[in-house]
């Protein structure tokens, strides 16, 4: 090993799982994801873990969650992480079904070292089938001593599946941000609140908002493989993220997933800036 290179392993999953009484406790690191089917997700426990289906290490956390089933489809959840702060992070959410719609409800706290002091996020879900459309819808509130967003988001999706297995699946979602102070300079939806700073900072626009208009379209070939093209738009200027994906699932539990971003629009536009770029991961599961 050259002077100066540094080794490091990781584990996504190590926990014990042990029922205590009416509750399932899972201890260790594990990972918490508050999915609703949407490309963005503004109420998940951790903003950004998920986004445009892009899976992240801050998806998984070192903690303590608590299940408590509640007849069919509802369940209360408790969970409690580290976090390099002074204090730790915690949620409760309560999820139920009614008429054969998915709801939940969840509260986060976020401790913080700056003056903004804590950060509270409240969010209200909901999905289910609308005829051969999936739809749903998400209402939150973000608020510390700087900042006070209201996020309202709805979306779509349709899946058709063809008599040889092929499939193509469609989707698209309106997402908005408000409460905003100030002037929008630059917005990234995998990391909104950044320590020490807002996502919004002064530039050149006037709005205190910011409405992303999302689509995802994925061709299914086989059980094995996916080719697919997302977009996140902003509607204040028209720039635009353009994200081309691709897997395949080789037989021996190999994924190979191939991720691009090309922004388009003017230099100084909101989701412009930046340049081409290009991911490719190798994952195996045992």
């Amino acid at each position: 090993m050259v002077d100066g290179d540094e080794a490091e392993i990781w584990f996504k999953k190590l926990y014990l799982r042990k029922d205590l009484g009416p509750f399932t406790a899972k201890f260790g690191r594990q990972p918490v994801s508050w999915s609703f089917g949407s490309l963005i997700n503004p109420a998940d426990y951790t903003i950004g873990a998920e986004a445009l289906d892009e899976e992240s290490r801050a998806k998984f956390v070192d903690g303590i969650e608590l299940y408590y089933p509640i007849g069919w489809g509802s369940a209360l959840t408790f969970v409690v992480s580290d976090t390099d702060k002074e204090d730790n992070k915690w949620a409760l959410r309560g999820r139920t079904n009614l008429q054969g719609y998915d709801l939940t409800a969840n509260y986060v706290k976020e401790p913080s070292d700056g003056e903004d002091g804590d950060l509270e996020r409240f969010a209200l879900t909901a999905k289910g089938d609308l005829g051969p459309l999936g739809v749903y819808s998400s209402l939150a509130n973000w608020q510390n001593d700087e900042i006070d967003y209201n996020i309202y988001q709805i979306g779509s999706d349709y899946s058709y599946s063809m008599l040889d297995g092929r499939r193509i699946r469609l989707q698209g979602e309106y997402l908005r941000i408000s409460g905003i102070k100030g002037e929008i300079k630059d917005f990234s939806f995998f990391d909104p609140i950044r320590e020490g700073d807002n996502a919004f900072l002064n530039g050149n626009s006037t709005s205190n908002k910011v409405e992303l208009f999302n689509t995802s379209i994925s061709f299914e070939p086989d059980d094995f493989s996916s080719i697919g093209i997302m977009t996140v738009s902003y509607l204040g200027d028209g720039s635009t993220l353009i994200i081309p994906n691709y897997s395949y699932l080789f037989s021996s539990d190999l994924l190979l997933e191939l991720r691009g971003t090309i922004p388009y629009g003017r230099e100084d536009e909101l989701l412009a800036e930046g340049g081409k770029s290009l991911e490719v991961t190798l994952s195996y599961t045992f």
